[in-house]
């Protein structure tokens, strides 16, 4: 009996082990905090990870740090912040963005995404903030507004842009910065 129960012991201790290093060993931007209808509100108290929004949810990031960002018909209200992702930074689908005061950098894709899903076209106000992505950093598709006031938008890519507008998204600048190419594509 003290045969068999030992090295059960030994292959439960072994297998909590490997448990415990195959979850650290996994990105913690393949987890994502989900809202569904409601509102949260985030601080630096609050530890970095990827969030998403569905169904009018509202997320206000005061002085936090954060990874992606997804917004199916919801909201945004970054005060000040810094969103750092290796995806895209912010994505927004029929949904509406207050950015004041933030970093946000996509190491691999867009900083900031407006599409246009099945309703009304996505909104971003964006104020003293900077823009970064490896293809994109920011893009505005048809039935969204991007507003840029004091912000510099760059892509860092090889061929990135620094601004894309796509299907006659209308944009507003001023005060801006765009580093790497403008596109503009009725």
């Amino acid at each position: 009996s003290t045969l068999i129960i030992t090295p059960f012991k030994k292959i439960i201790a072994v297998t909590q082990w490997a448990t415990a290093l195959s979850m650290t060993l996994v990105s913690p931007q393949i987890f994502a905090v989900v809202l569904d209808n409601q509102t949260l509100t985030i601080t630096s108290l609050d530890a970095p990870t990827d969030y998403q929004l569905v169904n009018q949810s509202l997320l206000i990031v005061d002085s936090a740090q954060t990874f992606g960002l997804r917004l199916n018909r919801s909201g945004l209200n970054i005060l000040s912040g810094t969103v750092t992702a290796t995806g895209r930074g912010i994505e927004l689908a029929d949904s509406q963005a207050t950015i004041a005061n933030a970093s946000i950098t996509s190491s691999s894709n867009f900083g900031l995404l407006l599409v246009h899903g099945s309703g009304v076209g996505s909104t971003a106000t964006v104020t003293n903030s900077q823009i970064t992505g490896a293809t994109t950093g920011a893009q505005a598709t048809a039935g969204s507004v991007l507003n840029l006031v004091d912000s510099n938008v760059t892509g860092t890519g090889p061929n990135a842009h620094g601004l894309r507008l796509l299907g006659g998204g209308p944009a507003q600048l001023r005060e801006h910065d765009v580093g790497g190419r403008l596109h503009v594509q009725a």
